[in-house]
């Protein structure tokens, strides 16, 4: 088959393995590993098998769904009912470890080709999404701007889109997919109940696989509709209450109370007001604490010794009184958070090693580049079309629940592509109205 400009799909999907491939082979663990299992293709060398490479938490939950053990976990040695993690991603893995096995050579490169093709096909459905926004001819230069941003954007995240396999892969996908359905979804004036529908089923899908990311999407397409008297819209919501509402009751009927999704909000606000010094997660303080149940060590049995959701309730239970009698000492959290999420860069030496190569001094200075575009662009002509307003306000939407209760670089990532669309719109907008203005006089 000859691959031309007409073949985009085939193009993304090539340059993205190429890519994946160097980029892996740079890694000297993974070449290590790879010599190995070059020298014995029927054995999966240990690197291979860790945990990074089959899911992390996901992967254990998907692998007891494949057992037959249920929705438990979410480590290899807890049988009882979890609802740390929502559930998408855990049948995904559930069944591919039905299929091929539990950190098998051939799991391993299912997921492999797997996390490739979502990769690539993100960054088709970004260009597909730019093509329909930036219509006219002199736009042509926005459109090639969007795919740059984003290429620009994996910098800060390039081992966890291109290296391990946690779930930053699949909300790069998902969240381009987002704006190709919204931006199809804002530009007619009228829509059918069918289609607001649709999508409001694709936003259940979402809250089920990212709770936040959905439930700002649902948050951000509710008020731009209202925005703009296009009520019709509104039928989204109960399409995505009718998708998630399983999960909600089957929650319920475990926990034996009402549970949106997950379980871990009390302990996350826990966690940020007392064990980190600016509210923020960073893995140094984070491992220097030991306080954290994901890490082996006395917190964690004594998380198994009384079960999740006893354990939950105490932590729950422990953040309330200090925001009933130290108030002041959550909200200087909430402010660290507010700056890091937003100007600066939460640098961890740990995360350094994992999401990228890239300086720090090179993240520092884009970091906040998102930011002050997005809050130039509101001053803009053009924020006053309803997929640019929904794009704006699905920014504040996302980033509004980690500032007010944990923040970690990761959720930052997760809206890569939303924040490549903010840069190609709001950076040339920026530049036409004040730069070349102050030049031409």
């Amino acid at each position: 088959m000859r691959i031309n400009a007409k073949s985009p799909v085939l193009l993304s999907i090539l340059a993205t393995t190429v890519f994946t491939v160097f980029y892996c082979l740079q890694q000297p663990q993974f070449l290590s590993a790879f010599r190995a299992f070059v020298q014995d293709p029927a054995h999966l060398p240990a690197f291979f098998a860790s945990d990074y490479f089959s899911g992390q938490e996901y992967g254990y939950i998907g692998n007891h769904l494949a057992q037959g053990h249920g929705f438990v976990g979410p480590f290899d040695e807890i049988r009882s009912p979890t609802g740390t993690m929502p559930p998408v991603l855990p049948f995904l893995y559930a069944a591919i470890f039905w299929c091929s096995g539990f950190k098998t050579v051939a799991t391993f490169w299912i997921i492999f080709f797997l996390k490739i093709v979502t990769v690539a096909a993100g960054f088709m459905l970004l260009h597909r999404t730019a093509c329909a926004h930036f219509t006219h001819a002199e736009n042509q230069g926005r459109k090639n701007l969007v795919i740059i941003a984003s290429i620009y954007a994996v910098l800060f995240a390039t081992g966890n889109l291109f290296f391990f396999y946690y779930d930053e892969w699949i909300m790069w996908f998902l969240v381009a997919l987002t704006l190709y359905l919204s931006q199809k979804l804002f530009s007619s004036e009228n829509i059918s109940k069918t289609r607001a529908m649709a999508f409001g089923a694709f936003i259940g899908l979402l809250i089920l696989t990212q709770t936040v990311a959905g439930a700002a999407l649902l948050g951000a397409i509710i008020f731009t509709a209202c925005r703009f008297r296009r009520y019709n819209f509104l039928w989204v919501v109960p399409a995505a209450l009718i998708i998630t509402a399983p999960w909600i009751f089957r929650n319920y009927l475990v926990f034996n109370e009402f549970m949106p999704v997950k379980s871990n909000l009390g302990f996350e606000l826990y966690f940020s007001t007392v064990h980190e010094p600016r509210g923020i997660l960073i893995l140094e303080e984070q491992n220097a604490s030991r306080k954290h149940p994901i890490k082996p060590g006395p917190e964690r049995e004594f998380a198994l010794s009384i079960g999740e959701q006893e354990y939950q309730r105490r932590k729950t239970a422990e953040f309330m009184d200090i925001l009933k009698n130290e108030p002041s000492r959550y909200f200087k959290k909430v402010a660290w958070r507010l700056l890091y999420a937003t100007l600066v860069f939460p640098y961890s030496k740990e995360e350094q090693k994992v999401q990228a190569p890239a300086w720090p001094v090179l993240k520092y200075l884009s970091y906040p580049v998102v930011f002050l575009l997005w809050f130039i662009q509101w001053f803009m002509p053009e924020s006053r079309r309803p997929f640019v307003f929904f794009l704006l306000t699905l920014y504040a939407a996302y980033l509004l629940p980690y500032i007010m209760i944990n923040f970690w670089l990761k959720y930052w990532v997760h809206m890569l592509p939303l924040y490549a669309f903010i840069v190609a719109i709001a950076g040339p907008a920026f530049y036409h109205r004040f730069m070349r203005e102050e030049v031409k006089t």
